[in-house]
């Protein structure tokens, strides 16, 4: 029985020599393969990494799909945003009012907000037709809408210009340079951004202080614009 069993046990040590010399490629790959799995399972370090490029790998592509309906003015129904060209009348130019290259067609209205990048207040539509509308820009000196300042969201009054300032702030308020200023009028979105105090100073009469604003934007500088169709 011993010697049966020996003999059984070299047979099978034969055999299994065999199936490595004639398949020796096989048995490799079959190895690679368990080893690859056996990394994917053991090694979250390559994982991890090979997320973390397909998602750099997607932002860089949803920057750039982004950039090119803003170029295009692809607009959005689903998000109620309409991205428009802004016209240029270089070098006269009106910062009161602008033309953009949307219109009814397009589902413009008047008084519908309209904003830079960023949330960023830049006008209302004031005026439109077919493929065109017309933009009431916050350098109109008719502009008045109201507004919160600083941390403390002291209330005031954006009045506008070629110089757009904040006005009524009260005389005891502490507002600083570089406080931000945030829309909380209903004609635009709750606490849009407009700017920063700039300088702070008193009122001829000294009852209220006067913030000159900066802004996030030059009109120069604005090529496109976006028009809220579904607000408020």
């Amino acid at each position: 029985m011993k010697t049966t069993r020996v003999l059984f046990q070299g047979i099978f040590l034969v055999c299994m020599i065999l199936v490595l010399l004639f398949f020796q490629n096989e048995v490799r790959d079959f190895i690679i393969g368990v080893k690859n799995i056996m990394y994917g399972a053991l090694g979250p370090s390559y994982d991890v990494k090979k997320i973390q490029s397909i998602e750099a790998e997607n932002k860089s592509l949803k920057k750039q799909v982004e950039l090119l309906s803003l170029k295009l003015g692809i607009k959005d129904q689903n998000s109620g945003e309409v991205v428009a060209g802004v016209y240029s009348t270089y070098p006269f130019n009106d910062k009161v009012h602008i033309t953009i290259d949307k219109g009814s067609a397009d589902g413009i209205d008047t008084g519908m907000p309209v904003l830079y990048k960023d949330h960023i207040i830049f006008g209302k539509v004031v005026a439109v037709k077919k493929t065109q509308s017309e933009v009431e820009t916050v350098f109109d000196a008719e502009w008045k809408t109201s507004v919160a300042v600083g941390t403390s969201s002291v209330k005031a009054v954006l009045t506008g210009g070629n110089n757009p300032k904040v006005e009524f702030i009260p005389k005891d308020a502490l507002i600083k340079e570089g406080d931000g200023i945030v829309n909380i009028a209903s004609e635009f979105p709750m606490r849009a951004i407009i700017g920063s105090v700039k300088s702070v100073s008193l009122d001829e009469k000294k009852l209220w202080q006067i913030a000159n604003i900066e802004l996030p934007f030059s009109l120069e500088s604005v090529d496109s614009v976006i028009v809220l169709t579904k607000f408020p």
